[in-house]
């Protein structure tokens, strides 16, 4: 096979059904689904000092967690909307906790 045989098979590999050049694809990764956004969250929660005791239930709806429950300080209810934003995955966090001791 010459050179210009094997640049064309290349070039004709490299061409998408339509016969156009095929370009790199730029799109981003899919989004984690909900139900691994919710495992993720609840395990750097479950992780987290000071909150792996509290009662905190969490709901994800296109990668908006919602943190539900009661916490003991306003310090404790911060800190656990602080984890789940840095959370891959999580989009916004919603806080419907409730301060209690």
């Amino acid at each position: 096979m010459s050179s210009v045989d094997r640049s064309n098979n290349v070039a004709s590999s490299t061409r998408n059904p339509s016969g156009s050049a095929s370009a790199p694809s730029t799109a981003a990764a899919p989004a984690a689904s909900d139900d691994v956004v919710t495992a993720r969250v609840k395990t750097a929660l479950a992780t987290a000092p000071g909150l792996s005791q509290l009662p905190i239930e969490v709901a994800t709806k296109d990668g908006t967690v919602t943190l539900s429950g009661k916490v003991t300080t306003a310090a404790n209810r911060d800190h656990a909307k602080q984890v789940a934003s840095n959370t891959a995955g999580v989009r916004d966090v919603v806080d419907q906790m409730t301060v209690s001791s």
